[in-house]
């Protein structure tokens, strides 16, 4: 009976080895699979990755650098167009391809103007937020100290107006301002600068009414004096620049939106 016995405990101890094994062999298992993940290949992830994205896996990834024909301006036509003047310019890349409309023709018949008088070493012309500014400098209109608008030059300002009033539609306003620079002047018709400057705007504000019947709801004239400089007045070069008329044109909202559009 007592052998018995013992051989029923042998056999049970051994039923518990079989557990602890199959466990440890589980557990094994498990730390291998483990393993095997941390240690993936940044190959086999690419290949994981382009089998969920599909087409999107060409897509470059944050801080991967894009190549450099993926957006790029054909220059060539983008030139031919500006030359014939076509009003559109063509962007064309490896991955896109379409047109863009000129954005303000305003400021592009502006800019013709200005080339065909042959005046773009004293005629400059810029944008500033929503306006655009003519700026003629030191004497194209007026000699030193006078307030009467040169004969020679009006030709310029005829033009000018003539695209001024082609686009009126798109303008708000254009004001005519006058500028001088520091140096006094004290006479019986312009006591100081304040009268020189206002003297000069006013007059080219009347000839683009008088003689070329330009909107009046659509034009001011303000004079500065030499108080709004945009050079040092310690300089002849710069007394020079701020000795100008600008044309400050703004443009209605409407022009505005579709610039954006």
């Amino acid at each position: 009976m007592a052998r018995n016995k013992k051989d029923g405990g042998s056999s049970s101890g051994a039923n518990w080895m079989d557990t602890y094994g199959d466990m440890v062999t589980l557990l094994l298992t498990f730390f291998v699979f483990l393993y095997s993940a941390s240690s993936i290949s940044e190959q086999k992830w690419q290949s994981l990755v382009e089998a969920f994205t599909g087409s999107y896996s060409t897509r470059p990834s944050i801080g991967e650098e894009v190549p450099g024909d993926v957006f790029r301006i054909d220059e060539g036509k983008q030139g031919a167009a500006e030359e014939e003047g076509e009003g559109e310019k063509n962007y064309k890349g490896a991955e896109i391809d379409f047109v863009i409309p000129d954005i303000d023709p305003l400021y592009r018949g502006i800019l013709a103007s200005i080339r065909e008088s042959g005046l773009e070493s004293v005629i400059d012309v810029s944008k500033q937020g929503l306006e655009i500014v003519i700026r003629f400098m030191d004497n194209v209109m007026f000699d030193s100290g006078s307030a009467e608008l040169k004969e020679d030059y009006l030709y310029i300002l005829d033009n000018m107006t003539d695209v001024l009033t082609e686009y009126e539609d798109e303008i708000t306003m254009v004001r005519i301002e006058g500028h001088t620079d520091n140096r006094p002047i004290n006479t019986w018709r312009y006591p100081s600068n304040w009268e020189l400057s206002v003297y000069r705007a006013v007059a080219v504000l009347r000839y683009m009414i008088e003689e070329k019947d330009f909107n009046t709801d659509k034009i001011s004239a303000v004079g500065y004096g030499e108080y709004h400089p945009i050079a040092d007045n310690d300089t002849e070069e710069g007394r020079s620049k701020n000795r100008r008329v600008d044309f400050v044109i703004t443009k209605t909202a409407e022009s505005i939106a579709k610039e954006g559009d």
